[in-house]
């Protein structure tokens, strides 16, 4: 790093993605003015929303598994501004997102019946002040209505039972998160210091998300496949799956099998993708428990 790169990260102007630098007191030595200050709450250093397009419509209680799963919420835009700037990703998938349905965006709100308030979805605080139009003007939500949609021209609507399993709505997400999702793939080997890969969200332009490796491989979807490869093209494993998260059966090539001292034997290998710790357990679905919550006898995993 040069003495720019630095200072723009300490202003929180730039991100570098993997473990750039040792923040360790024995590893660094100050000079001058310098000083440390602690940090209470290191997850809200460089804090920032980051909007994140899935170009595939599904129902609401999917897109919102998919934006938990990695850390996230569906977006709810809070100002003009950022409606327009939600507005704008659609725009890049109108042929992905937009139908006659006029159903285009989940807009991450529901109604708690308990007080009729509008919550963030998955969260108890009330929200207010947020509905938009085109025009500038107040949507008018149905009394009984209890979800909200973006329309193809970036107005909202509200309907009702959006969670119901027999309702056929589907939108494209967009979801919200704080910093760039970080996972690691886990169980690629028998042995206690199996290695674990860390990967990011990363898009390509307008093209299908895929997941870009610290160690110089990616995770990335072609046609029906999901393929854990290098960026030279040898690849480690195939998932036919609808996406990698969670707990999934791959197919490992002779590359991924040699990856193990000693070698894997067999194709199949039981691979968990996830945002989750070391010291927790991958659900089906890719969310988190608390390692010590497995197999105790309670449901806590979604799935």
């Amino acid at each position: 790093l040069d003495h720019k790169d630095i200072v723009d990260m300490g202003k929180c102007e730039m991100t570098l993605k993997g473990n750039i630098f040792s923040w360790e007191k024995d590893n660094v030595k100050l000079f001058g003015n310098a000083r440390f200050d602690p940090i209470q709450d290191i997850q809200k250093l460089c804090q920032e929303k980051l909007l994140f397009m899935f170009p595939t419509k599904v129902p609401l209680v999917d897109s919102s598994r998919l934006c938990s799963s990695l850390g996230g919420n569906i977006a709810v835009p809070n100002t003009e501004e950022e409606n327009r700037e939600v507005m704008s990703l659609f725009e890049e998938h109108q042929d992905e997102c937009s139908d006659i349905s006029n159903i285009a965006i989940w807009i991450g709100l529901e109604k708690i019946p308990e007080n009729e308030d509008w919550n963030k979805i998955g969260n108890t605080t009330g929200v207010t002040g947020i509905r938009f139009s085109p025009n500038n003007s107040i949507i008018s939500f149905y009394e009984n209505y209890n979800c909200i949609y973006m329309m193809n021209n970036g107005g909202w609507k509200s309907f009702q039972d959006c969670n119901l399993v027999t309702n056929s709505l589907s939108a494209c997400t967009i979801c919200e998160f704080n910093q760039i999702p970080m996972l690691l793939l886990k169980g690629s080997c028998n042995t206690q210091n199996a290695p674990n890969w860390i990967y990011y969200l990363s898009k390509n332009g307008t093209t299908e998300y895929f997941f870009e490796g610290y160690k110089r491989d990616v995770i990335n979807k072609m046609e029906t496949e999901w393929i854990l490869h290098k960026r030279s093209g040898e690849e480690f494993g195939r998932l036919r799956q609808i996406g990698p998260l969670g707990r999934n059966i791959w197919d490992l090539s002779e590359l991924g099998r040699n990856i193990c001292v000693p070698p894997l034997q067999g194709i199949e290998r039981q691979l968990t993708f996830s945002i989750c710790g070391l010291d927790q357990f991958t659900c089906d679905s890719g969310h988190c428990i608390n390692i010590y919550r497995r197999c105790d006898d309670v449901k806590d995993c979604e799935d």
